[in-house]
């Protein structure tokens, strides 16, 4: 019973995620309820790198530069403790980051 519990539980995480990508997905940049749906996504799967290049772009949207800076250097620290490749998310960050207005 437990094994299909557990199984269960990962399949209606998964399902779960999955709808939250596409809320963000389907919500205006604006939506007060963007930045909820974005932290559950990641808290379901932290280690999805469409989550975490949503959630720096939402930042970026509203000039949160410093909390974007912030959420990459703790996403590094935890890719890196799972030997997980950060690159594809630092190098979307870089591209977030030069395609704002006034970027340096």
């Amino acid at each position: 019973f437990n094994s299909w519990l557990i199984a269960q539980r990962r399949r209606f995480s998964s399902w779960h995620a999955a709808i939250l990508e596409q809320l963000v997905s389907k919500l205006p940049a604006d939506a007060d309820e963007m930045s909820a749906h974005l932290e559950k996504w990641l808290e379901l799967n932290p280690f999805d790198e469409r989550a975490n290049v949503a959630l720096l772009t939402s930042l970026a949207r509203r000039g949160q530069i410093a909390a974007c800076e912030d959420h990459l250097a703790s996403a590094a620290q935890l890719f890196a403790s799972e030997d997980l490749d950060f690159g594809p998310v630092r190098e979307a960050w870089r591209t977030i980051r030069s395609d704002r207005p006034g970027a340096t």
